[in-house]
């Protein structure tokens, strides 16, 4: 252990700590080991064994047959994803998350919206799609649209909604070609 930690003692007492409190959730054996080496050596060469077995063709068909639902809707296919195994993940999904969680992460693939810049949006009045759309609605002019959410104030510690991403949302929920829109810098 004191070469994996360098010889650090508190690194080597973190990592003791950390080995003693771990849990298991899946079937369990009992290894018993000497010392906290021979724990970290053992789990190296499982590690190793199972590079070697997923390694081959054999090996990892087996390892994803074994790890894929399946339904039964192709026989002789276990582990293809059909559309009710898809179905049924996806009404599992929705049930676990909001509309407003699924709105951010919406807000997360559009270039230049991070993290932060979509909890502004969702914290903001704009929890979901549908009241950004209205509030985009009730604009006068294009231009007050465009600039709708460079508008918003941003969290402490925050960067405000650049003119150029607040203007592309604009496009993004009013036009009626999507192929037009593009984000440009």
């Amino acid at each position: 252990m004191e070469a994996a930690t360098q010889n650090d003692a508190s690194m080597c007492a973190a990592a003791e700590t950390f080995l003693a409190t771990l849990t298991v959730s899946t079937p369990l054996f009992i290894k018993y080991t000497g010392n906290l080496e021979e724990t970290a050596a053992y789990f190296a060469s499982l590690v190793r064994h199972l590079g070697r077995r997923l390694g081959s063709a054999d090996g990892l068909e087996g390892w994803l047959s074994s790890n894929r639902p399946t339904d039964g809707g192709v026989p002789g296919a276990d582990g293809v994803l059909t559309y009710s195994l898809w179905e049924t993940e996806m009404a599992e999904m929705r049930g676990s998350a909001t509309l407003q969680q699924m709105w951010a992460l919406q807000l997360l693939v559009i270039p230049g919206i991070g993290p932060a810049r979509a909890n502004t949006i969702v914290q903001g009045d704009f929890k979901v799609p549908a009241a950004l759309a209205a509030a985009y609605r009730a604009t006068s002019t294009p231009e007050e649209g465009k600039a709708l959410l460079a508008s918003l104030t941003p969290p402490p510690g925050c960067a405000r909604i650049p003119t150029h991403v607040s203007t592309y949302m604009y496009q993004l929920f009013v036009s009626h070609d999507y192929g037009a829109v593009a984000l440009r810098q």
